[in-house]
């Protein structure tokens, strides 16, 4: 089930995931927070 939560971003890095939404890499801004965590949590299981 999916939560919605605030967070607060740099605006350079917002800027840079609204850019890739129009690019088509991420189709919101919350896939890009789900796909972004799950890989840093991905990684963290590696070590």
């Amino acid at each position: 089930m999916k939560k919605k939560v605030s967070v607060s971003i740099d605006e350079d890095l917002l800027s840079w995931v609204h850019s890739e939404i129009e690019n088509k890499r991420f189709s919101s801004l919350s896939h890009a927070v789900d796909y972004a965590l799950n890989e840093l949590k991905k990684s963290s299981r590696k070590k």
